[in-house]
C-alpha cells in the first residue's frame, strides 16, 4: 500500500480521539519514520513541553523530554515563526545537519532515540500554546522529502477539524469548558494521559 492510500485510510480514524495513537503509528509507517510524537509546547512565560502521545519512544524518555529536553529542543527554538497553524516543516530545510549534531538536544536526547531527521505539522496555536505532531527517523534513512510532506499536508486539515470539533463538543458539554481531546487511556500501549486539559482556539 502506497503512502497516499494509507493517508486516505487514516482520515476517518482521525475524528475519533481514542484512535489517535494508532493513527500516529500508521502515519510513521506511511512516511518511513521510526518515532512519532504529539507534543504541546508553551512558548510564553516559562517555556514548557509535553509529549502527549509517543509512538516507539520509551516512557522514561518521554518523562525526560517533559522535564527538561523541551527547553533545549532546537526544532522549536531555531525558527519559532514556523510554529504557526498549518505549517509543514522539514528539519533539513531550517536546521543544518552540523548544527543539530552539535546541539545538546541531539547528543543527549535524540541520539538515544536513534533518530535525526524530522517532519512536523502544527495543528493549532493560542496565546503561546502550540500543538504539533512530528515523525523522526535515523540519519542513515535520509531527510524526509516531498512524498512525506504531501502525506502530512493531506492529513493536517483533518487533524485541525477533528480538534476543532472536539473543542466545540467539550464546550457544549455541561460542566466542561476545557479541551480534553488528548486525555487518552493511560493503559493504552501507544499513549498516556496529558497532565492537564487545555484550551485551543481556532
Amino acid at each position: 500500500m502506497n503512502p497516499a492510500e494509507v493517508a486516505l485510510q487514516l482520515v476517518a480514524p482521525i475524528y475519533e480521539a481514542s484512535l489517535w495513537p494508532e493513527v500516529l503509528n500508521q502515519l510513521a509507517r506511511a512516511v518511513e519514520g521510526s518515532t512519532t510524537v504529539f507534543v504541546v509546547h508553551s512558548l510564553s512565560g516559562s517555556p514548557s513541553g509535553n509529549v502527549s502521545v509517543g509512538i516507539n519512544i520509551d516512557p522514561s524518555l518521554q518523562n525526560e523530554y517533559d522535564a527538561y529536553y523541551h527547553g533545549v529542543n532546537v526544532h522549536v527554538s531555531k525558527f519559532p515563526a514556523k510554529l504557526s497553524p498549518g505549517v509543514i516543516a522539514l528539519s533539513h530545510e531550517y536546521l543544518p545537519d552540523h548544527e543539530l549534531q552539535q546541539s545538546e538536544y541531539y547528543n543527549d536526547f535524540l541520539r538515544r532515540l536513534g533518530v535525526f531527521h524530522l517532519i512536523g505539522a502544527v495543528i493549532a496555536q493560542e496565546a503561546g500554546l502550540v500543538s504539533a505532531y512530528s515523525t523522526l527517523r535515523p540519519r542513515q534513512a535520509g531527510p524526509f522529502g516531498d512524498e512525506a510532506a504531501q502525506v502530512f499536508r493531506f492529513l493536517l486539515p483533518h487533524f485541525q477539524r477533528a480538534a476543532k470539533l472536539q473543542n466545540k463538543q467539550a464546550r457544549c458539554t455541561p460542566g466542561s469548558n476545557r479541551w480534553t481531546f488528548f486525555r487518552l487511556d493511560s493503559h493504552s500501549p501507544f499513549g498516556r494521559l496529558l497532565s492537564q486539559p487545555f484550551d485551543l482556539v481556532f
